[in-house]
């Protein structure tokens, strides 16, 4: 009753809001739609959408267990249907997989249009979850009906694979196991109920053996048993909180999950009774992006695809990558491909092509496309490739096969380890021949080539080979002659040498061919074979110009010929200078010429091993060195030359008609000192003050360690083996010049002279002689002659004055030398000042003899050292005078018979200059006591001051 009442109710508000708002009534016919999972985390509901609504709402909600608890409820808007198909379709994903629990969906219709009209819910449609003690609520041989709508195959086969053996399902004909979903009626038969509940004893742990995806986040679930309730959920050894569905149920969430092994990553549940239930999951990445994807062909038949697939996967068996390969623009189905490759026959019609990489898997799908022409991507491949070698070239052939009729191709050959490449065009077929000659290559050496192709103006794609080969091995011969006249013709001595590339190649013999006309004008040839351990033959010619060939003979043939002519015996070699070349130990000769326009075929340069002193050079010492025509210089080491050894180097041009000579050189790789002793020629000749010596000495001798540069001599006073004499050195440095004249030496003296040879290195040994100077008269009467003339001019210069020399002569030889003492007379002043400083200091003297050389002293001195009392005299008196008495030969004069003393005294190097008078005076009438009377004569002298050790006063002296 209340319903009805409820019903009635709700129609009449229904139409009140239709009438307020100016709307007709609707009348709605219920929503019906369908319920099935598309996987265990989604569910699909599709309904009917009745085309005559527009702008209409579909609320859905979702609900979880059987208590109908609301998830989820979403509005989904549409619009007027006019395609021909009248479904609508909504996913829904559940976090929770759907084995856990009840899954319910129910909808309803909400119409906008000026006004709201919600319609009435519809009933319930329910997914039916794992339920462990569903099955023991059925009795023995009752049918259990799974009325659930298109439940998942795997789901049912699982259900099946549950129960014990003993049981026999039986599956109604509307069921299919092999593919799609449907509805399925179940019958199960049991024996009793012991059995069916055997089967759930352990708690059922969901997702169970599936795959997700790396970083995401997963909800797991456990359902327990019968009168039991779930008490932890442990995940890769991690407890993790419980989240409640039901009573029965339990979850829990776990993300940023990590890709596992093989193994997968285990999931334990554990319940009230101490049940354990046990599974493992695997956690993988979706689906990458192919990278890189091209294709090429090689013959335009089979195109293949490549590109790199990513990431490696993880898991091999339980989740596999799919990847297929599709033609779009072929008409073709998917080609299933491996992981990074994919192959398709090409289409012929097609120029361009349109390929997609696709890759699937349970996490999803990626896809990759490219558009190429199809002669972009053409990279023929050389086959049959094979080499002919020989010396110094190689044939190369290879072939390319395909389909490029009328298309123009080109083939790249490179020879390693050179790296030149050679390029060869040729217009396409089904089958194209390819072959090219290398040239320039080195004989007994490995080599190897490659080979690529293109279409012509298109890219290079990939090299055939490398092919190795090797060269054969190169025989050379390199000859030269030597010619010796004969009063009947010539003879040539012939010396070779061998070069070969392979240094284990064996020689069997070799040949030489010589080709000369006759007088007659006939060409004749004679062959000879020669040991090969011989190096060297000889033979007689005529005068006639021959030509002389060289082969030989090894296991792959005849080696390539050398040649020489012999010039006829009437051609005249120039004269030429030689020129010379210094060497050097460490870089030995550089040899150098000037370029001769007719040396067409080069030039020969030949020398004596043994050097230029050894003659005649022997074939075996015969040494030679060919140049090209390009070159006018030659380098010789060092380590084949001798010091000390002068070599002679004649250079020769080489022309059609034989060789002929051009230039000398001469020169040593380290001169050394002579060896030999220069000849001296007679005696010298020799003068009073000179000597000319003479000598012989072979200086152009090429047995010299060294070019003679001149001469060295030695002079000496002596003898030449006595050391102790000055000796001194004349260089010549002409060793052309052989004498040498020696002036300014003494007379009658002996001389040694010693010669030596000279080169850059040093003198040679010496070879001495001695001589002596003849007596120079010439002197002698110089000497006696010039005193004489002098002696003689002074005579005659003096004669005019002879009186007076001799006057003076004579008093000089008859009157002895006399030393006059002369007094001088102090002033008051002096002696006063002399006092004062007290520069003359009496001593007593033991004695003293004072011996003064002074002219006569006047008569005023004598008169106050004669009479000291005199009231003249201003000084004291001299007393206690002991020592030599002052007479008349002191004076000159005798004065008076006293003596006077001169007392000891000091004497003080005081000198002063004074003028005084001196006196002379005569003897004759001196009367004792009575002054003399004196005739003054002023001069200026000077005074020396002494003083008396009992005296107080100084006495003066004239100096």
């Amino acid at each position: 009753m209340d319903q009805a009442l409820w019903c009635t109710c709700l129609i009449l508000a229904i139409i009140c809001n239709g009438w307020c708002k100016g709307f007709d009534f609707m009348d709605f016919t219920p929503i019906k739609f369908k319920l099935y999972p598309q996987d265990h985390q989604h569910i699909v509901v599709n309904w009917t959408v009745d085309s005559a609504l527009e702008n209409v709402t579909y609320e859905i909600q979702v609900a979880r267990t059987e208590n109908f608890n609301l998830i989820e409820s979403v509005n989904i808007s549409t619009k007027s249907q006019n395609s021909e198909e009248p479904f609508q379709t909504w996913t829904w994903t559940s976090k929770l997989p759907l084995q856990c629990t009840d899954h319910s969906v129910r909808m309803r219709l909400i119409y906008n249009y000026n006004s709201t009209f919600v319609d009435s819910w519809s009933q319930w449609k329910t997914h039916t979850g794992k339920k462990i003690n569903v099955i023991n609520c059925y009795h023995v041989n009752e049918s259990v009906i799974v009325t659930d709508e298109c439940l998942a195959h795997d789901y049912i086969r699982f259900l099946l694979t549950r129960f014990s053996p003993e049981s026999s399902p039986r599956l109604s004909p509307r069921c299919f196991l092999g593919g799609g979903f449907c509805p399925c009626v179940v019958r199960f038969f049991f024996s009793s109920d012991e059995g069916a509940h055997d089967v759930w004893d352990e708690p059922q742990i969901f997702p169970s053996e599936e795959v997700f995806q790396e970083r995401s986040e997963v909800y797991f679930c456990c359902v327990a048993p019968r009168d039991a309730q779930v008490t932890s959920i442990t995940f890769n050894r991690t407890r993790y909180p419980l989240i409640s569905i039901s009573s029965q149920v339990k979850a829990i969430a776990v993300d940023n999950l990590n890709i596992t092994s093989e193994l997968g990553v285990s999931l334990v549940c554990l319940d009230s009774k101490g049940d354990e239930g046990i599974t493992s999951n695997f956690v993988t990445f979706p689906p990458q992006k192919p990278r890189n994807v091209s294709c090429e062909t090689e013959d335009l038949k089979v195109w293949s695809c490549r590109w790199d697939p990513g990431r490696p996967p993880n898991l091999h068996k339980r989740h596999v990558h799919h990847y297929a390969l599709l033609v779009e623009n072929s008409g073709h189905d998917l080609i299933r491909c491996d992981m990074s490759s994919c192959s398709f026959l090409a289409v012929s019609h097609l120029s361009e092509y349109y390929v997609t990489v696709v890759v699937t898997s349970s996490l999803g799908q990626e896809m990759e496309s490219i558009k190429f022409h199809a002669l972009d991507r053409v990279f023929p491949v050389a086959k049959s490739l094979s080499v002919i070698p020989d010396v110094h070239q190689a044939n190369v052939s290879w072939t390319i096969e395909g389909n490029f009729t009328k298309i123009p191709m080109i083939c790249q050959v490179q020879i390693i380890p050179e790296g030149n490449v050679l390029t060869i065009e040729q217009t396409g077929g089904l089958a194209l021949h390819f072959s090219c000659q290398l040239e320039n290559l080195k004989p007994s050496t490995q080599y190897s080539v490659k080979v690529q192709c293109a279409v012509s103006g298109r890219r290079w794609r990939k090299w055939a080979g490398p092919l190795f080969f090797n060269t054969h091995p190169l025989v050379l011969l390199d000859i030269w002659r030597s010619i010796q006249a004969l009063p009947s013709g010539r003879r040539v001595i012939l010396t070779w040498r061998t070069y070969t590339s392979d240094m284990q190649l064996d020689v069997k013999s070799y040949e030489i061919r010589l080709q000369q006309e006759n007088s007659l004008g006939t060409l004749w040839t004679n062959t000879t074979s020669v040991n090969p351990q011989v190096n060297q033959t000889e033979f007689f010619i005529d005068e006639q110009g021959c030509n002389i060939s060289v082969y030989a003979n090894i296991t792959a043939g005849i080696s390539v010929a050398s040649h020489i002519f012999i010039p006829p015996a009437k051609h005249s070699e120039n004269a030429v200078i030689p020129k010379r070349v210094v060497g050097s130990v460490r870089t030995g000769f550089m040899l150098s010429w000037t370029e001769d326009p007719s040396a067409v075929c080069g030039y020969t340069v030949e020398w004596c091993h043994n050097g230029s002193g050894v003659l005649p050079c022997t074939p075996s010492n015969l040494q030679w060195q060919t140049v090209r025509r390009s070159n006018t210089s030659l380098s010789l080491k060092a380590g084949s030359f001798m010091g000390g050894c002068r070599y002679t180097f004649n250079v020769l041009r080489c022309r059609e008609d034989g060789h002929h000579l051009i230039e000398t050189h001469i020169g040593y790789l380290q001169e050394q000192t002579p060896t030999q002793f220069v000849q001296i020629q007679n005696y010298p000749v020799v003068t009073s003050s000179s000597a000319t010596i003479e000598w012989s000495f072979p200086e152009d001798d090429p047995r010299h360690p060294g070019f003679i540069s001149g001469y060295l001599v030695t002079f000496q006073n002596g003898h030449w083996s006595d050391q102790n004499h000055n000796s001194y050195n004349l260089s010549i440095d002409n060793p052309h010049r052989k004498s040498i004249t020696v002036n300014s030496l003494w007379e009658s003296r002996e001389y040694s002279f010693c010669v030596q040879p000279c080169t850059s290195a040093g003198p040679g040994p010496s070879t001495c002689r001695t001589f002596r100077t003849s007596p120079d008269y010439t002197h002698f009467w110089v000497k006696i002659l010039i005193p004489v003339i002098f002696l003689f001019g002074c005579c005659i210069l003096l004669w005019p004055y002879w009186k007076r020399l001799r006057s003076t002569v004579v008093e000089i030889f008859t009157h002895p030398t006399k030393v006059n003492v002369n007094v001088l007379q102090l002033d008051s002043s002096l002696y006063e000042t002399s006092e004062r400083i007290r520069a003359l200091t009496v001593e007593d003297c033991l004695c003293c003899d004072l011996e003064i050389i002074e002219v006569k002293p006047g008569v005023a001195e004598c008169k106050c050292l004669v009479y000291p009392n005199e009231a003249s005299c201003s000084f004291a008196p001299l007393t206690a005078c002991c020592c030599t008495e002052l007479t008349d030969d002191v004076w000159g004069d005798p004065v008076s018979e006293r003596g006077v003393s001169v007392c000891n005294f000091t004497y003080s190097p005081t000198f002063t200059e004074v003028s005084f008078c001196r006196s002379s005076f005569s003897s004759d009438g001196l009367t004792e006591g009575q002054p003399v009377q004196p005739h003054d004569t002023c001069t200026t002298d000077y005074v020396v001051s002494a003083e008396d050790q009992d005296a107080t006063g100084p006495i003066v002296f004239s100096t």
